[in-house]
């Protein structure tokens, strides 16, 4: 294969981070509009690189008649995402501290969005997607969407005088039993022409 240039240039442009995207129908695509997933609240500023993953732990069966491994088969899977939020806002500190109780309190005169913490034992997931559009392809898109994320490491929101907050957000996703099998916990995708 020689090399090309298109599939080198298409995918340069940076992502947007969406949470609270709906979910496609089985085996079907995210409706976008403009790069927009259906219901996406967009993260705003990501800083770095933003990373989605997913792994199938594969194991084999020992037999006597051969020295090599057979019948491989997928004993479990992983899916997640990983980036770093520019902008401390509600809506991010929300998805980044997802087992919170979300309540918008007036006190003082004052109007705060709090996220109270401890004790919440169900996980709740939320469907977030990255998106970027393709450089050559003008309208056209790719990404990866987790259909059951949750945040799956510590959450630390640092403060220094002078420095943007910035946020350090690690979700996994969890399967969703009752999509068809083989689209239970996300999807990438690549628009074309």
């Amino acid at each position: 294969m020689s090399v090309s240039e298109t599939n080198l240039l298409r995918k340069i442009k940076g992502g947007n981070v969406y949470s609270d995207c709906t979910l496609p129908s089985a085996y079907g695509v995210p409706t976008l509009t403009a790069g927009v997933p259906a219901g996406g609240v967009d993260v705003g500023a990501t800083m770095g690189v933003t990373t989605f993953m997913y792994r199938a732990n594969i194991e084999t069966v020992e037999i006597e008649q051969t020295t090599g491994k057979v019948a491989p088969h997928v004993v479990d899977e992983e899916i997640g995402m990983t980036f770093v939020a520019g902008e401390a806002t509600a809506t991010n500190l929300k998805l980044a501290l997802s087992q919170t109780h979300v309540a918008t309190v007036t006190s003082g005169g004052s109007t705060y969005s709090v996220m109270h913490l401890g004790g919440h034992v169900d996980v709740t997931g939320n469907c977030v997607a990255v998106v970027a559009e393709k450089a050559n392809q003008p309208g056209y898109y790719y990404g990866g969407m987790i259909y059951n994320a949750y945040i799956s490491d510590a959450t630390e929101v640092p403060h220094k005088r002078g420095e943007v907050q910035q946020l350090s957000i690690s979700l996994a996703g969890s399967a969703l039993i009752s999509r068809s099998d083989g689209d239970r916990m996300g999807q990438y995708f690549d628009q074309s022409a």
